[in-house]
């Protein structure tokens, strides 16, 4: 490989890492509405355009926050995953997700297993079936 080809696909890597970073800043945002104002923002984590539009870019925020999550964890990282990894199937980490929350943030804890199990698995399960 040349050099310029190696300049290129550094750079090309380097832009793609910060478009997922701030994809993932992006729907933080969002979910931090959600905790903030259920009654009026509640649905974002699963309503998003970042998560519904599927494809890359889900697959993109999900490695980014499973990323972020791995090298800090911390309740609102857990809480935003949730919902990544329902639409990616990963019932696995929403399992581990759920057993930290229960143990770090009794608060999210309580509101995730309310959104869980009254919206966001039923209302993916519908949208991933299309």
């Amino acid at each position: 490989m040349t050099l310029v080809r190696a300049a290129i696909k550094t750079a090309l890597g380097n832009d793609g890492q910060a478009y997922d970073r701030a994809v993932a800043q992006l729907y933080l945002s969002e979910v931090k509405a959600s905790i903030l104002d259920p009654e009026n923002h509640g649905g974002w984590p699963y309503r998003s355009f970042l998560v519904m539009d599927g494809g890359s870019q889900l697959e993109a925020l999900f490695d980014e926050l499973k990323r972020a999550y791995g090298e800090s964890p911390n309740p609102i990282l857990a809480y935003a995953l949730v919902c990544p990894a329902l639409y990616a199937r990963d019932e696995a980490l929403v399992g581990q997700l759920e057993a930290y929350l229960k143990l770090t943030d009794p608060y999210l804890y309580r509101m995730e297993q309310a959104r869980v199990n009254d919206y966001w698995r039923p209302w993916i399960k519908k949208e991933t079936a299309k």
